[in-house]
């Protein structure tokens, strides 16, 4: 039976020199990014990631809010198993189960507060570019995978603190 070559394109084809899939990925960040900077529905966003009480007691709709952030995360998960499927010519449902630390690796590195409010798409961009260098980097060097696990935490716990550093720099001044 196979997979239709038409759905293939999603995660096989190119636009020019580019491949699709990097094509979806900046025009999600494009879109995302202007959202998130300059709609009402962007700063609620924001605010609630920020301080939930304090949305709520501004008038912000914080469930209606929430709902549509996930339905949005949502549709995004489906897609990227879309373009996973039509890449390999095959599913699994479990294929992304090993994804989220790096994934919420990336963002962290990347700027992403993990007390929320704060963050942006290109600094979670920036750092799964961070993060695959440094993966890469480590396969080239030869570096057994346990060592691996430790630097790329070791990194993570770096950026948490530098984040708790900045927070509280904040906070005082």
């Amino acid at each position: 039976m196979g997979i239709p070559e038409k759905f293939r394109v999603l995660g096989r084809g190119m636009l020019g020199p580019v491949p699709v899939p990097v094509v979806i990925m900046l025009v999600l960040a494009v879109t995302m990014t202007y959202i998130l900077r300059n709609t009402p529905f962007g700063r609620y966003v924001y605010a609630l990631g920020g301080n939930e009480s304090a949305a709520r007691l501004v008038g912000i709709r914080v469930e209606r809010i929430k709902v549509a952030v996930y339905a949005i995360s949502g549709s995004l998960a489906a897609l990227s198993g879309m373009i996973y499927v039509s890449r390999m010519n095959a599913g699994q449902p479990t294929i992304g189960e090993a994804w989220l630390m790096p994934s919420v690796t990336a963002a962290i590195i990347g700027g992403t507060s993990l007390s929320g409010g704060e963050g942006t798409i290109l600094g979670t961009i920036i750092g799964a570019v961070l993060m695959g260098v440094l993966a890469n980097g480590i396969v080239l060097l030869n570096v057994s995978s346990y060592w691996e696990k430790v630097i790329i935490g070791t990194v993570v716990v770096v950026a948490v603190i530098i984040d708790m550093v900045r927070r509280h720099g904040r906070k005082e001044a």
